[in-house]
């Protein structure tokens, strides 16, 4: 599943994702010293390492637990430009309890965490670490490389803040690389459904399932907004599973730029009402009207 090389669009975008998490760690300068959040859903018999903002001294402060769903200790790691302080939390129970920050006997910042099991897993396809492309039902094409997101879900359909779970097996016809926490460089090599395995911890696991197409399956094609200044192709099976196709050609009488990532096209927002783009790919076309 890791530690092999990776090459082509997958490398470009792998290449990119690991850009993104040196910043994630190391390029906000602190202001003041707190926990990197407020509230935190988090699954059942996780450990979890958060960030504490505006700090490089760990042995400055202490943590105060209250309550039975997690226990909490500080500690430090070596980052991009100085040592982080982390918090280390292991989810015991289910429940909600609050981690207190103190310097000496000052509470400083407060982290409220709800506790709860994991009941299911989804995938979702990634534009860099943080923001979305398409979340289940969606496919991928036999030779594409990209970013997905392996998500948890409690029983009521919340997805956790943090999902940082081992992936005990992975099907043949896709590579993953893991980038960062749960966000993988992807290689799809092979048609064909293929199911993920997480391992969600108390002798539990999870799955969900990939789909990777031929460019022969594509049975339709549609231009659509994919931000409220940017349009994208995207193709559907005869099951309705959407694909973005990033190599169609797109034609937008001069209102069109390329985007990121590719196959993604902005245009101004002053765009006249009535112009028409167009876009073709493998022999069929779709149109778009503003």
């Amino acid at each position: 599943m890791g530690g092999r090389a990776v090459g082509g669009r997958a490398g470009v975008w792998l290449a990119a994702l690991l850009l993104g998490a040196a910043c994630l760690v190391g390029c906000e300068r602190p202001r003041g010293t707190h926990f990197e959040d407020e509230e935190l859903l988090l699954g059942l018999d996780g450990r979890y390492k958060l960030d504490v903002r505006g700090t490089s001294d760990a042995s400055a402060y202490t943590v105060v637990v209250l309550g039975d769903s997690v226990t909490a200790e500080l500690g430090s790691e070596e980052g991009v430009l100085s040592p982080r302080v982390v918090l280390y939390v292991d989810a015991v129970a289910e429940g909600v309890s609050v981690v207190e920050l103190r310097r000496h006997r000052r509470v400083v910042d407060t982290l409220t965490i709800e506790i709860a099991a994991v009941e299911e897993i989804h995938g979702e396809l990634m534009l860099d670490l943080e923001q979305v492309l398409l979340e289940e039902p969606f496919a991928m094409l036999v030779g594409d490389g990209g970013a997905l997101r392996i998500v948890g879900m409690d029983a009521d359909g919340r997805r956790f803040d943090r999902f940082w779970r081992e992936l005990t097996d992975v099907g043949p016809g896709i590579v993953l690389t893991q980038v960062w926490r749960n966000v993988y460089a992807f290689e799809a090599r092979a048609a064909g459904a293929i199911v993920v395995t997480a391992d969600v911890g108390g002798g539990r696991w999870r799955q969900t399932t990939l789909h990777v197409l031929e460019r022969t399956d594509i049975t339709t094609l549609e231009l659509e907004l994919q931000s409220e200044t940017s349009l994208w192709v995207i193709g559907r099976d005869a099951e309705g599973l959407r694909v973005h196709l990033w190599d169609a050609v797109v034609e937008g009488e001069g209102v069109l730029r390329p985007g990121y990532p590719p196959g993604v096209y902005d245009f101004d927002a002053d765009v006249a009402p009535g112009t028409v783009v167009t876009a073709s790919w493998s022999g069929m076309t779709a149109t778009y009207t503003f």
